[in-house]
């Protein structure tokens, strides 16, 4: 009975040595954390543009530093009483040569100045820098070429001006005709004032914006402990679980006989 319980204990050593061998060689399910990075695009439609119109123009009074002598701005007229340098004929007589008046100002760069002026008899118009003026007058019967902005001769005139730079400038009007004097002239400069509407309008412009997401993800991976069975590792589990059954059925079947 004693040797029935020793092979019996042996056998069921040997069969939990076998299972364990199986459990051993066996892959082990091992959970792993896995990361990646993703790229996500966004894009926008942007409306952008922006158009202009006019939506009324209108003048003001030109402001003069300086006007004419005998300006009125109330009736816009004057006189060209303003004698200019005189010269001695070949008789000793002394003689006026022209007859002038000027309005200086000031302007900015990119403005606008209507101007218009209308008399009986043709005259000189001038638009020059104010500094000019001077040396202008200095000259004998103004004679010369003062390099003007505008020159004009006529009984009337039309001009929309647009100011070249910032600076001081002057309207000079003048004859060397002796009705000068008498010579009633109808003036008048007004800056031209613009206001604009602004217009939004749709466009096609897009804007494409990349941006980088971490994503976590938790994967079953399989990992094998190294052991003298990796030959082994090829059999089924349940193969192995049975033969350990097989060992344990024959020592007890043997038993039985020898008893």
């Amino acid at each position: 009975m004693t040797g029935y319980v020793v092979s019996r204990q042996k056998a069921v050593i040997l069969a939990v040595l076998l299972i364990a061998s199986a459990s051993l060689i066996l892959p082990q399910s091992v959970a792993t954390k896995l990361e990646s990075v993703s790229s996500v695009t966004a894009t926008t439609t942007i409306t952008s543009t922006v158009t202009s119109y006019t939506a009324s123009t209108s003048t003001i009074p030109l402001i003069f530093d300086r006007p004419a002598d005998h300006y009125s701005p109330l009736t816009g007229y004057f006189q060209m009483q303003q004698a200019g340098l005189v010269y001695v004929t070949a008789t000793g007589q002394s003689t006026v040569c022209i007859y002038y008046d000027f309005f200086i100002f000031h302007a900015n760069a990119s403005q606008q100045i209507q101007i218009h002026y209308e008399t009986r008899q043709p005259i000189n118009f001038n638009i020059l820098r104010a500094y000019q003026l001077p040396y202008w007058q200095m000259t004998p019967c103004g004679l010369g070429n003062w390099n003007p902005i505008i020159n004009y001769i006529g009984s009337s005139f039309d001009l929309n001006w647009t100011v070249p730079v910032n600076d001081e400038y002057a309207f000079l009007f003048f004859t060397r005709y002796t009705y000068g004097p008498d010579l009633r002239i109808f003036f008048e400069a007004q800056t031209i004032t613009t206001s604009t509407l602004s217009l939004i309008t749709p466009t096609n412009t897009t804007e494409t914006v990349s941006m980088f997401v971490n994503e976590t993800q938790i994967a079953n991976s399989t990992t094998q402990h190294e052991t003298p069975f990796m030959l082994m590792e090829s059999w089924p589990y349940a193969a192995i679980v049975a033969m350990g059954l097989v060992i344990i059925g024959i020592a007890a079947y043997k038993r039985r006989r020898n008893s």
